[in-house]
């Protein structure tokens, strides 16, 4: 008899507590500066010189980003506001072994340490009956920031800088062009 009521007060705790971590998964949705679904995420300190956390790459199946509408991404992975994408796929980083991953090879290997345009919390992730139909909703709505909270908005600053970047690439290519044609002309 008492190893019944052990037993069913044991069953009860690990219950509870699966349900409280799942309750307590947040519903993050994001937007990046470029297309980075394939990469793997790391999360850095807040002043961005350190790694605190990195996946193990064996609990890496369902890891890839949910697409959603206007570029808008629902995180499956766990990134935050000081995550950056390391230039390692899902699919490279899952193959490797956790004795020869270092924080030195990680840091190494990050391709962007401020990548993100937008980031939301819509709060728990199960209080969703279909997630990605009604997270959809609400940015076709434009009602992401009614919604959701704001972890992170910087579209103004980072599209003015990514437009300038563009700019000054599209220029180069232009002069480098006419230089060419330029030369070959005097060589005909």
């Amino acid at each position: 008899m008492k190893t019944k009521i052990f037993l069913s007060a044991i069953f009860l705790l690990l219950l509870t507590s699966l349900f409280a971590t799942a309750a307590n998964r947040p519903t993050t949705v994001y937007k990046t500066k470029m297309n980075y679904n394939d990469l793997v995420p790391v999360g850095l300190s807040e002043d961005k010189l350190k790694i605190w956390s990195h996946p193990d790459p064996k609990h890496l199946q369902s890891a890839y980003p949910t697409k959603l509408h206007r570029g808008y991404l629902l995180d499956n992975r766990g990134v935050g506001k000081n995550s950056a994408f390391l230039n390692i796929t899902y699919q490279k980083y899952s193959q490797l072994s956790n004795n020869i991953i270092t924080l030195q090879m990680l840091f190494d290997n990050i391709i962007d340490n401020d990548p993100f345009l937008e980031m939301y919390n819509c709060g728990d992730r199960y209080r969703f009956k279909d997630e990605v139909k009604e997270l959809n909703q609400i940015i076709d709505q434009n009602k992401l920031e009614e919604s959701c909270t704001v972890l992170l908005k910087n579209t103004e600053q980072k599209q003015t800088q990514l437009n300038k970047n563009y700019w000054f690439i599209g220029a180069s290519i232009v002069i480098l062009l006419s230089t060419l044609l330029i030369i070959l002309k005097k060589k005909m």
